[in-house]
């Protein structure tokens, strides 16, 4: 038998599954059972991952289907609800926009839409578009939020009430700093390709 954390990185795999490693799988899930494999998926954030792992191996199929499907159900109205802002970013003349991180990612490698278990939708966008975004998404009824660090806005949140994930546009990423090079918005852009 392996570990709980073992068991989990098999839902992370993107090789086949062995049959030896199947027999591991079952065994270790079994001895854990599925309330300590819940705990320890919503800890690591994997938990639409784990779903799909389990359902497909027919492990408490109906309560893994039900949470890999809520996750379909609503990546699948964050990705409606962001052709709808980027379609008002369009109206409203913005051009230095686009998402990154975890949901641009799962976008970019058209892989299963379910795979994403975030709260927030990541943005980066250059300031001097500022106002014009702030009334873009206002428009929308999104609240906004601010952050700062040293009196320096590095971060803008927007949120619905009636929705269970947020916007975040990042002003001054910290991750572009450790680029090797530095990365400039205006390779990115590309209006072309925006989801509508």
């Amino acid at each position: 038998m392996i570990s709980l954390q073992k068991l989990l990185l098999y839902a992370l795999k993107y090789t086949p599954i062995t049959q030896e490693e199947s027999i591991e799988i079952i065994q270790t899930y079994n001895f854990f059972g599925r309330d300590a494999v819940y705990k320890k998926s919503s800890e690591y954030k994997i938990l639409p991952f784990v779903s799909k792992l389990f359902f497909n191996f027919a492990l408490d199929y109906e309560f893994w289907c039900g949470i890999y499907n809520n996750y379909k159900i609503r990546n699948n109205k964050i990705l409606e609800e962001i052709k709808i802002i980027f379609k008002y970013f369009y109206d409203f003349k913005i051009e230095k926009v686009f998402l990154t991180e975890n949901f641009a990612a799962l976008l970019s490698s058209s892989n299963d839409i379910a795979l994403f278990a975030s709260g927030d939708i990541d943005i980066f966008a250059e300031k001097k578009e500022k106002d014009k975004i702030y009334s873009a998404l206002k428009s929308l009824g999104y609240i906004l939020e601010e952050r700062f660090s040293d009196n320096i806005l590095i971060n803008s949140s927007f949120s619905k009430s009636n929705q269970d994930f947020y916007i975040s546009i990042a002003w001054e990423p910290l991750s572009r700093t450790k680029l090797p090079s530095f990365v400039s918005i205006d390779d990115f852009l590309n209006w072309e390709n925006v989801f509508y």
